[in-house]
């Protein structure tokens, strides 16, 4: 049987995904693994949000589909990226955000921003969708639909277990 992580990854490089950038997390170590030994995809790992966010900018604008994963801690460095150069020239980007402190457990610095990470993507402009591993092949449809019709940035919540 297929894992979680791979079935993201397979359905991603079914709809044309190439590329990959992000900062690592916790939460998504067993995704970034599994990417690494993935060779359908170029993966450039960042040292902070925001770089990852203008990598996968420049990527689109190379014409390949490049998806980011962050962790949600990790909002505030992309925010002049979204506002300045993404929502302003419509480059959309599919990104993966694990929401450390979500439901405010988790370590303690993380508890505050992830009771506010929802209001703080939706204030960004991003449309957001919570991760079902139950759901993955149509999930990742419908966001990519999303992303390619709206040209906005759309980014998938992903929780604690979500990706084991």
């Amino acid at each position: 049987m297929t894992n979680t992580p791979q079935k993201i990854l397979d359905e991603l490089n079914s709809l044309g995904f190439t590329h990959a950038t992000g900062v690592p997390d916790t939460i998504m170590k067993n995704f970034i693994l599994c990417l690494d030994n993935d060779k359908r995809f170029k993966h450039f790992i960042a040292n902070r949000e925001g770089e990852a966010v203008a990598i996968a900018s420049g990527a689109y604008l190379a014409n390949k589909k490049c998806f980011v994963y962050m962790q949600n801690m990790g909002i505030g460095d992309i925010t002049n990226c979204i506002l300045s150069l993404n929502n302003l020239s419509q480059i959309p980007l599919l990104l993966f955000i694990s929401w450390r402190g979500e439901k405010g457990k988790d370590s303690i610095e993380t508890i505050e921003t992830g009771l506010k990470t929802e209001n703080m993507l939706a204030k960004l402009g991003l449309k957001l969708y919570k991760f079902d591993k139950n759901k993955i092949p149509a999930l990742i449809k419908m966001v990519n639909e999303s992303v390619e019709k709206n040209r906005k940035c759309t980014a998938i919540l992903v929780s604690w277990g979500d990706l084991d």
